[in-house]
């Protein structure tokens, strides 16, 4: 775990969450942590003041699992607004609760299905969002330009603009990917300037990429670019 800077960010709680049992461990001075959970289903949670919360919806841990989640934690921007109605209207809260989503957490969580297995969910987090019909549209927004992240059981990925089609379930990415991936049990790093997936069963399928494209070494987001 760092911060923007790169450096360790230490006593930073990383919660475990599974049907069975919830765990909690903390990074030491080196901005480590080390979990060991038994075989299950759990979701990811690493919340810190003035940061955007680090999540991943439900993943698949097996005996044979070693992961690793590496994380650069981003700072957030304020979100000081005042929402009124055209109408004239006091707001309600349902509205009021809409525009912060909107506005300040900037984040969604989408049903995927699946013909085998568990019905995993694709998680985003992003800048700004529009949406044409079932397919969703994801960038950058200013002043804070991070990259969109999306995580998916053990698949995690970051772009600067992300698309993706809940008919056909077709995640297409541009600009600077990063795409970390531990579906088929190890730790595979991919990089290029666009990627299109196929996700379900639990698993991104690439379907077509412009890869290698830019150095190893890039980091710009939350996820960090180099072999564990």
């Amino acid at each position: 775990m760092t911060d923007p800077t790169g450096a360790a960010f230490a006593n930073i709680n990383v919660t475990f969450q599974g049907d069975a049992q919830k765990q909690t461990v903390t990074t030491n001075g080196a901005g480590e942590y080390r979990a060991e959970l038994p075989p299950g289903l759990y979701t990811l949670d690493v919340p810190a003041a003035g940061f955007r919360r680090y999540h991943r919806p439900f993943f698949s841990v097996t005996s044979q699992s070693n992961l690793t989640f590496d994380v650069t934690m981003q700072l957030t921007s304020s979100c000081d607004f005042v929402l009124v109605n055209n109408s004239g209207e006091p707001v309600t809260a349902e509205q009021q609760k809409a525009a912060t989503e909107e506005m300040c957490i900037r984040e969604e969580l989408l049903p995927v299905q699946s013909k085998k297995g568990p019905a995993f969910s694709l998680f985003v987090q992003y800048g700004k969002r529009t949406l044409q019909g079932c397919v969703h549209n994801y960038g950058e927004a200013q002043p804070v330009m991070d990259p969109v992240f999306v995580a998916y059981n053990l698949f995690s990925l970051e772009a600067d603009n992300v698309s993706y089609d809940e008919r056909t379930q077709i995640l297409d990415t541009h600009g600077h990917v990063v795409v970390v991936d531990q579906s088929s049990g190890e730790y595979k790093v991919r990089t290029g300037d666009w990627m299109k997936f196929k996700i379900e069963n639990g698993q991104a399928t690439l379907q077509g990429c412009v890869c290698n494209q830019f150095p190893k070494e890039y980091t710009r987001g939350r996820l960090f670019h180099q072999d564990p």
